[in-house]
């Protein structure tokens, strides 16, 4: 026999039943117990009696056996049911929990589950969406009525059975402002029917902004008009811009894995490498100029800077390099430097040379323990030259004397500079008082066989120049400061031109 399970009312009939059942058993039991007494002629009656006592019995136990089942039915329904709460009330806090955005939507795109965090980002209640079409609501952009915009595509992908995922959609909050939606859309199938969908999305505004400002910076690195290189921890290069390869000659691809020791050209001191190295592995940004080599061969000179690059534990894992091809700037410092040390007439050293090279060769004097000797000149009667021959032919006269004295000083330590006027100094490292005595009458000498006339000199038809000397040994070096030196060549070259001019005088140090 087949038994269905009961509900509430039919356990409530059961229950009625066996008790009506146990009043008729109740009724036969007596009246077998009055057949018992009655006479045999009546055996049929108490016979049929007990049958109907005994079918009774049976189905009265058939019920209380259906009842018993129906309650243990009734008791796991309400288990499964107290289970299934359980389940919905996890699922429930689980998507209240989630960052994301979770929607339910059948196949008509109608809403029949939001979490907090869509109601969050939205900006509706969960009750004034749900039964609700959400494309309408917040898919489609408001007032846009058009056909297109009707149209769901989250709902037409689902239908296709296809996962949809995309970083280029928008939801529309509720107070009518647009936001970009990172969003997955997985199908929801019955019975090989699509039934709805289950749609999970983003708030993806500050990834955006982060993103359109990497791609910003991206886009002025890479069209910097300066080089910028991106290193591991053992130099080796896993970016370059494009003014890299402008600047060094080397493609992109050609440098990618190569350490930067491909561009040192071994002029460069190791001190600055190493200094470089100690202060970027400090966490330090290190700033300085290197002169290296191009792809070509040929060097350049770059202004450069290296910085460290940690992770959020502060440790290092990379390094960026920016530098400037600064080779134009160099010559043009170089030649600056050149013109504030020269003198533009005659392209000799100036006054502003001359003292800054004496105290830098005094100085490696006194460590080395050598002599140090001056020699100071001056054109005879250099005003009458100009007043009689003009300002312009006295130029000349300058020039060709700084030149002829210029080509007899040899010697690469040694500086012939314009003192001022037509005043020449020689300054003459490591030289005792008899060599520069005797380069001193050389000079003089030379400039007597140019025979540049001079017409109003008393001394000679050509013009001539007067020479004072002066010479410190190694002791006077040591104990004096150089002025003294300079003032004594400077006395002898007086006592020259009070002694008839044309001649070489020499100081005698030990007055000084």
């Amino acid at each position: 026999m087949t038994k269905t399970p009961a509900n509430s009312d039919d356990v409530a009939l059961l229950r009625q039943e066996i008790e009506r059942l146990n009043k008729v058993v109740a009724v036969l039991t007596e009246r077998s117990e009055d057949t018992m007494n009655a006479k045999p002629s009546d055996f049929s009656v108490f016979e049929s009696t007990i049958i109907l006592e005994d079918q009774v019995r049976t189905r009265t136990q058939e019920l209380e056996e259906a009842l018993h089942k129906n309650e243990k039915i009734t008791r796991a329904l309400q288990q499964a049911k107290m289970e299934i709460e359980l389940h919905e009330k996890h699922l429930h806090d689980i998507t209240a929990s989630l960052g994301e955005g979770l929607l339910v939507v059948n196949s008509e795109g109608i809403v029949n589950f939001i979490n907090a965090a869509a109601c969050k980002m939205l900006g509706w209640r969960e009750d004034e969406v749900l039964g609700k079409n959400g494309h309408s609501i917040f898919h489609r952009a408001p007032n846009d009525n058009s056909a297109e915009a009707m149209i769901c595509s989250f709902v037409t992908e689902s239908k296709n059975k296809q996962l949809y995922t995309s970083d280029e959609e928008f939801y529309w909050h509720k107070d009518g402002t647009k936001f970009p939606i990172s969003v997955t859309v997985t199908p929801i199938s019955f019975q090989n029917d699509t039934t709805g969908a289950v749609i999970a999305f983003r708030d993806i505004t500050k990834e955006k902004q982060e993103r359109d400002w990497l791609r910003l910076m991206q886009a002025a690195i890479e069209y910097s008009p300066s080089s910028v290189m991106l290193m591991d921890t053992d130099a080796k290069i896993i970016y370059s811009n494009p003014q890299v390869s402008i600047t060094t000659g080397y493609s992109r691809e050609e440098l990618y894995g190569r350490c930067t020791s491909i561009f040192q050209s071994g002029q460069s001191s190791a001190k600055d490498y190493d200094h470089m190295w100690k202060t970027i592995l400090s966490g330090n940004v290190w700033t300085g100029e290197l002169l290296d080599r191009r792809k070509d061969g040929s060097l350049f000179w770059e202004a450069l800077s290296v910085a460290p690059v940690t992770d959020e534990h502060g440790v290092i894992n990379h390094f960026v390099a920016v530098s400037q091809d600064n080779t134009e700037k160099k010559k043009m410092q170089t030649l600056l430097q050149e013109m504030s040390f020269h003198d533009s007439l005659t392209e000799i050293a100036n006054r502003r040379r001359f003292d800054d090279y004496f105290d830098l060769e005094w100085r490696r004097a006194k460590r080395k323990d050598t002599s140090f000797a001056i020699i100071m000149a001056d054109i005879d009667f250099f005003k009458l030259y100009n007043d009689s021959l003009g300002h312009q032919a006295g130029d000349q006269c300058l020039k060709k004397v700084a030149q002829a004295m210029k080509n007899k000083i040899i010697r690469s330590g040694d500086l012939l500079a314009r003192y001022g006027g037509e005043e020449f100094v020689c300054l003459l490292p490591e030289t005792d008082l008899n060599g520069a005595r005797h380069l001193a009458e050389i000079l003089r000498l030379c400039i007597l066989n140019l025979k540049i006339p001079h017409p109003n000199s008393s001394v000679s038809k050509y013009v001539t120049i007067s020479l004072g000397v002066a010479a410190f040994d190694s002791d006077k070096v040591k104990s004096c400061a150089n002025d003294l030196l300079l003032r004594a060549a400077d006395d002898a070259l007086y006592v020259a031109k009070s002694s008839g001019r044309n001649c070489v005088k020499v100081s005698d140090s030990n007055s000084v």
